[in-house]
């Protein structure tokens, strides 16, 4: 059986939008550089980037562009 070889994909240059109930600026997702490029709260008309659920912020753990050290498997990782 012959297969197809091709490149497996990084995910580089890919970016998502997540809508939730917002995102908590915690460093998982602003270190080594802030990766929250973009916060729009429709409910309340906050600017700054906050989730007073925290089902957002849980959500967006299933999507790191790096393993947080604390992730332990929480998602999937997108090497560069």
């Amino acid at each position: 059986m012959a297969y197809i070889s091709a490149p497996a994909p990084t995910g580089k240059g890919v970016g998502i939008a997540i809508l939730d109930t917002g995102v908590s600026p915690v460093a998982d997702f602003t270190q080594p550089q802030n990766r929250i490029v973009c916060f729009r709260d429709f409910v309340n008309g906050r600017t700054r980037p906050y989730d007073d659920n925290g089902h957002g912020t849980h959500v967006t753990c299933f999507f790191p562009r790096q393993r947080p050290p604390d992730a332990a498997r929480r998602g999937p990782l997108v090497n560069e």
